[in-house]
């Protein structure tokens, strides 16, 4: 497994958020609302902002730094899909390396916020939401506020987690 830097127009991750071509038995990623269709009017996937997507064969990983509905600056896990055999935490473990050392190349800095991802509990399945972040050195945000929409269960990471 070696995660490349790509575009979040690029085709290939595309196919496995939106799960076409080869991925069309896994159906699209529970976060796409309209497969094909880009997110927010802007062609991709990630969100509005500055953002990093990285690629392997069958993973996709994207991450942002943007304003949430609020105003509030958030940097932001937006997609993890991972349809291969490769073991899910060990793709996070190495895509959270990789997001952060690429940032500082790319972004010259890191945010000032630490980097968290949402889970739609209603959406996945088993008991154990967030396990494979867990397992890569993820930390649950406990107290943090659930929508009544989506009640999103929040893990964050920071440097020097053990991942790093």
């Amino acid at each position: 497994m070696t995660w490349q830097l790509c575009s979040e127009r690029d085709p290939r991750a595309l196919a496995i958020v939106d799960g076409t071509g080869r991925f069309v038995a896994h159906g699209a990623h529970y976060s796409r609302r309209t497969p094909g269709v880009p997110r927010d009017g802007h062609g991709g996937f990630v969100g509005v902002g500055r953002s990093l997507v990285l690629l392997t064969d069958d993973a996709v990983w994207g991450v942002v730094l943007g304003q949430d509905p609020r105003g509030v600056l958030r940097w932001r896990n937006m997609m993890f899909r991972n349809l291969g055999a490769e073991l899910s935490s060990s793709l996070i473990r190495a895509a959270t390396v990789r997001t952060f050392a690429w940032w500082l190349r790319k972004y010259r800095e890191l945010p000032s916020t630490p980097l968290r991802t949402e889970i739609d509990t209603r959406a996945v399945r088993g008991p154990h939401f967030g396990a494979c972040y867990k397992a890569a050195g993820w930390v649950r945000c406990e107290g943090a506020p659930s929508s009544a929409r989506r009640r999103p269960y929040m893990l964050y990471f920071t440097p020097g987690s053990r991942a790093m």
